[in-house]
């Protein structure tokens, strides 16, 4: 086991070998740290820094830049910077063709500047270079669970990768590498490795077909995190690759065979007949990642159509891979012409492969079955279903660099076996409906209203919304508030024997209403409205009291008072505090003791004709025989029209003017 950046020391105690260390000759290289200034991005600093290397160097300036964008924009700043210099990019999306252009041995006799990712740290020698500018930054994915895909990221690079990078600058002779952060920053030792921070189906897929579907059967240098080899596991399970119990299936030992990643493996092996050669050239075209030429924009329908019909002209890598997997999925020999027939059909045939990569056209963008949205771009449908082979799962919103359109048929086939059958209740104001539902994460595959709730669903559904809308949805009305109120007060008195004040407090009250109401639920209209809430309320107070429940409670606080002027007044029972009646001073006349509830006598508020508040008591005896006197002076002249009795014991109550008798 031989590498230059290898942590050699882990892998020796895995192994149970030596570490042998060969060091490689390399010239000295002059290290340089120039921190970007203040609100300055670190690849801007990176770019203007080779500028000013390039005037004053005889050599080449190799930069590393975290990403492709960054690149271009780079070589945008250096045109302005350094018009006379020869820039070139070097990633790995570039056609292998240019990349060969970039490193080939001539390129060594130009002065040039070139923009490259992190594929130049090893392995690739670029001629010429007397100079490394290091942005300090590295591109790459880690698995995102929540939204069950890659994730791009961009950190800082490790202390291993900075040290790869400042070598290339004295491959061939002494050179100088300039660091675009401060020597006091700390880097990371080394990053971390693959299998820790992606997608693991296709490892997965490896270890279930040598009979170790458990990764704790595996003696692993890295273990993998759970969660992605479960979501590994589940997607293969999905496309049907692996069993339930997590073997593998038929299926999946031809998957395996196939030597691609499963996903362009499922679409082979459920590719229609007449689809057979098309699926071969997608897989063949997905195999070799995102195109980097700006004709096609990594589009896969543009490139599947000119390497169909090149055919034969122009055989290319992704012809001739396309030609061995006909051969080895289905023992045909592979024809661009029958491809090129099946053009219209790429998102269907890769559909069934991709399932979670399904994505539907909603009001804000796109829509995945995981309920992450992604934002509409230029390029891609406007309505409809899109298979995204190409999406990061960002931070926030999911970002679709490239995608083929795929008609419904062929997207709910391919959710179908993810699909799982749910039972809910919605609500249309007081209507509950039952709908039985069909679902592949968050899409509706299929739904149907049932005529009737489903057994338990009822109260499932009351505790459900008044849990999240409390008790305020439902139809309460004067009545059923004035009884809850009535029930509360006498029992926070103990006037109630046998009834618990808490089963009529939050948030056990609501509890027990929701199950009272369930008798109440029906398929069709409210389930219940503000008379049937009173009811409910008084079945509740009889389950705990008995039938004479209503009886007890009217004795003990009654719903009305009477008044002496024959006017019925709802008293007001509160939380804290004692009950009240508010009433006319005239329709008390003749009132000589107050009235009570639960053993005591009811605070009175006595109003004014135009009531207002004029006094409150609970010893009506004594307002007559101290305070009114020396109100009836007062109220006479400001309510001339009304009757002020000198003695309002003996008085005849009214309800307005002075009687006419009067």
């Amino acid at each position: 086991v031989m590498s230059a950046t290898l942590e050699a020391d882990g892998v020796a105690d895995y192994l149970g070998c030596p570490a042998l260390s060969v060091p490689g000759r390399a010239f000295p290289v002059e290290l340089v740290y120039r921190p970007p200034a203040p609100g300055q991005e670190a690849s801007d600093a990176a770019a203007r820094a080779a500028a000013e290397l390039y005037k004053a160097l005889s050599g080449s300036i190799l930069v590393f830049l975290p990403g492709q964008r960054e690149l271009n924009e780079a070589q945008s700043m250096l045109r302005a910077l350094a018009p006379e210099a020869n820039t070139e990019l070097l990633y790995g999306a570039l056609a292998l063709d240019r990349q060969r252009a970039v490193i080939a041995p001539g390129g060594g006799q130009r002065k040039r500047i070139i923009l490259a990712t992190s594929i130049a740290e090893t392995s690739l020698t670029v001629p010429g270079v007397v100079a490394v500018v290091d942005a300090g930054l590295a591109r790459f994915t880690r698995y995102h669970e929540r939204g069950g895909m890659n994730r791009l990221v961009t950190e800082r690079v490790s202390a291993a990768e900075a040290e790869q990078r400042r070598g290339r600058a004295g491959r061939l002779q002494p050179g100088l590498c300039l660091r675009c952060w401060s020597p006091d920053d700390r880097l990371k030792g080394q990053r971390d490795p693959e299998i820790l921070r992606t997608e693991l189906a296709g490892l997965a897929l490896e270890c279930a077909l040598r009979g170790d579907s458990d990764s704790a059967s595996v003696r692993w240098l890295n273990a993998p995190p759970a969660s992605a080899w479960e979501a590994g596991r589940e997607l293969l399970c999905e496309l049907g690759l692996l069993s339930e119990d997590y073997s593998i299936s038929p299926l999946g030992r031809q998957a395996a065979s196939l030597g691609t990643d499963p996903r362009s493996a499922a679409a082979l092996l459920f590719a229609a007949p007449g689809d057979r050669h098309a699926a071969a050239l997608c897989a063949a075209l997905l195999g070799e990642g995102p195109a980097a030429g700006p004709e096609d924009e990594g589009e896969l329908p543009a490139r599947f159509e000119r390497a169909a019909i090149a055919g034969g002209r122009r055989p290319g890598a992704a012809l001739t891979e396309a030609e061995r997997l006909c051969r080895k999925a289905y023992g045909l020999s592979f024809s661009p012409a029958k491809a090129l027939e099946a053009a219209g059909r790429l998102g269907d045939i890769l559909a069934r492969g991709f399932p979670d990569r399904i994505a539907r056209r909603s009001d804000d963008g796109w829509e995945f079955r995981s309920g992450r949205q992604a934002r509409h771009r230029p390029g891609l449908p406007e309505r409809g279903w899109i298979v995204a082979l190409d999406c990061d799962a960002g931070a926030s919103q999911i970002a679709i660099y490239a995608a083929v359109p795929v008609g419904e048929d062929g997207a709910r086939e391919a959710l179908a076996p993810s699909a799982r059958s749910a039972l809910s209740i919605e609500w249309k104001g007081l209507a509950p409906r039952a709908f039985e539902r069909r679902m592949a994460g968050a899409f509706v595959l299929h739904e149907r209203q049932l005529k009737e709730l489903p057994a338990g669903m009822g109260l499932q559904a009351l505790a459900s919304r008044i849990e999240a809308e409390g008790l305020s949805w439902l139809p309460w009305q004067e009545a059923s508030e004035a009884l809850l109120e009535r029930v509360r007060y006498a029992a926070r008195l103990g006037r109630l024997a046998g009834l618990d004040p808490e089963t009529w407090q939050e948030p056990r009250f609501a509890v027990g209403l929701a199950s009272a109401l369930v008798p109440y639920l029906a398929s069709a209209g409210p389930i219940i409205d503000g008379p049937g809430l009173t009811s409910c309320l008084e079945d509740m107070l009889r389950t705990e009291l008995g039938y004479s429940a209503l009886e007890l409670l009217e004795r003990e606080a009654p719903a009305f008072i009477v008044t002496p002027g024959g006017r019925k007044r709802r008293p007001r029972y509160p939380r804290q505090g004692e009950a009240s009646l508010a009433l006319r001073i005239q329709e008390a006349f003749g009132l000589r003791v107050s009235p009570s509830a639960c053993g005591r006598p009811l605070v009175l508020e006595l109003l004014s004709p135009a009531d207002r508040p004029l006094q409150l008591t609970k010893d009506i005896a004594s307002f007559w025989r101290s305070a009114y006197p020396s109100l009836r002076p007062e109220l006479s002249r400001r309510y001339p029209k009304h009757y002020w009795p000198e003695d309002p014991l003996t008085a005849e109550p009214t309800r307005g003017p002075k009687p006419k008798r009067l």
